[in-house]
């Protein structure tokens, strides 16, 4: 359902963005408020009717500090109009998505965005604290983070009161894990941009060495979601998209040629099914986005150590924008233990005897 939708979308911006840029309006901030109301056009065509979700303008609140003015933002529940304006208030805690939209989304232009979006993260934080402190015994349904960390690290995560037995990397994924859950979809998003896959990761690569050092490019502080034309960086926190390690490292950001508009439906509907339980609108989806890795994370004591996944021209014009699904084969030994499993019998990794029979083997409990 979601892929047909994307394609529906596709063909109706096929057709309307053509009429914007062909449009002989000179006027600035006319020409902004054009590829805005596209932008509109498309978010609201592509939610669920049911939901009586909205898509304004306007400022995010933690109600006492506001960001800058956001181009789209995809709310529930009520804002508090501003005055003579169609712009809105809105409490950081009712938004589910933010947009910033661009004609065209490079340089200086990918820079602004990324640290405009950044000042809803802050709001974002300061609303998880005002929480903690008033409702100190909340409790949250914390399993896509959970799911997400399994698919990332390969071990379940332990109960909270074990956390601090995890490696400082293990606990700085489970904590961007659970805060990616709740967090608001920050989206860049330019209706053109970068000719290449390759030119828009140069871009962002360029913007990062420049602003080395500077919060807001860790796993956390990143955009979910950014689009330049054709392309897009994507951020692998398991909503939906996810990356197992690399040699104990994290590839938490990657690019992909799949369609934008795929792209961003799958990340809108991910969100909105943790919040609403859709069902699942996804149907037999036998197709994968490819994901070209960009950024590896590694957590350490002065925070994030990130690196930087180089990737010629060539080989990202010569790979698939996306890759056929297949199930996970299992060995011999990994079916006798799914065998164990399905029979309902309970599988310890530090019994002595599954240590011994994978030994035999080759292999250790961590290994399997």
């Amino acid at each position: 359902m979601i892929r047909s939708m994307a394609d529906l979308l596709s063909e109706f911006l096929d057709i309307e963005l053509p009429k914007l840029d062909s449009h002989s309006v000179t006027h600035g901030p006319t020409i902004g408020d054009m590829y805005e109301g596209l932008s509109e056009e498309i978010l609201a065509r592509g939610l669920p009717r049911h939901l009586q979700l909205r898509v304004v303008t306007g400022f995010a609140t933690d109600g006492t500090n506001r960001s800058g003015q956001i181009d789209r933002m995809l709310v529930r529940g009520d804002g508090e109009p501003i005055p003579y304006t169609g712009a809105f208030v809105w409490h950081v805690r009712d938004i589910i998505a933010v947009v910033e939209v661009k004609k065209t989304l490079k340089g200086a232009e990918l820079a602004e965005s990324i640290a405009l979006l950044a000042t809803v993260k802050s709001l974002e934080l300061n609303n998880v604290r005002q929480q903690a402190e008033r409702w100190p015994d909340l409790k949250i349904d914390a399993s896509p983070a959970l799911r997400s960390f399994a698919q990332v690290t390969g071990r379940l995560a332990p109960d909270r009161a074990e956390l601090h037995k995890l490696e400082l990397h293990d606990q700085q994924v489970y904590h961007t894990l659970l805060l990616e859950q709740f967090s608001v979809l920050r989206i860049a998003y330019g209706f053109h941009g970068y000719a290449t896959e390759a030119g828009l990761r140069s871009g962002f690569i360029k913007l990062l060495r420049k602003t080395k050092g500077s919060r807001g490019f860790g796993p956390s502080g990143l955009p979910q979601l950014i689009v330049s034309g054709d392309f897009a960086l994507v951020k692998a926190n398991g909503n939906p998209y996810s990356a197992p390690m690399v040699d104990g490292h994290w590839p938490f950001f990657f690019s992909a040629s799949a369609s934008p508009l795929l792209l961003l439906l799958e990340m809108i509907w991910t969100r909105l099914d943790h919040l609403f339980g859709l069902g699942n609108p996804w149907g037999n989806d036998l197709e994968l986005e490819a994901a070209h890795p960009l950024l590896l994370g590694r957590g350490t004591n002065e925070g994030w150590n990130v690196e930087v996944v180089e990737a010629s021209t060539a080989q990202l014009a010569s790979a698939p924008s996306h890759t056929p699904w297949e199930p996970a084969f299992l060995t011999d030994t990994e079916f006798v233990i799914f065998a164990e499993l399905c029979e309902g019998r309970r599988v310890s990794l530090s019994d002595g005897e599954l240590i011994e029979f994978l030994a035999k083997r080759g292999l250790t409990p961590a290994q399997l």
